[in-house]
């Protein structure tokens, strides 16, 4: 019983830290988003980013889309401009595939 409760610890401990990494991603990518005047108050997309261990960005692609094309096209330039990317607390959840949820106002 002891092992089957660590190890529960283990995997909420961890999907916590993934939680606060990509929450860590949005952020940085939020602050070299530029909002345009035609742009909607309250939207999320989801983004993929392909990164090097270092958080250089490698390509970032909208997976489901903020509304617009021309939203996608400004997201995915922003994830460009905020690389290299915050790097997780715990390096072992590191991913060089992953996926963030956008949402500027958040």
């Amino acid at each position: 019983m002891l092992a089957e409760e660590q190890s529960r610890l283990s995997n909420y401990q961890r999907s916590v830290s993934t939680t606060r990494y990509r929450n860590a991603i949005a952020a940085k990518v939020s602050r070299y988003w530029q909002r345009s005047p035609a742009t909607r108050d309250n939207f999320d997309c989801l983004v993929r980013v392909d990164q090097m261990p270092g958080g250089e960005v490698i390509s970032a692609k909208v997976t489901r889309s903020c509304g617009s094309a021309a939203l996608d096209r400004s997201v995915e330039a922003a994830v460009r401009k905020a690389s290299p990317l915050p790097m997780p607390e715990n390096p072992d959840i590191f991913e060089r595939a992953i996926e963030f949820r956008f949402r500027p106002d958040a």
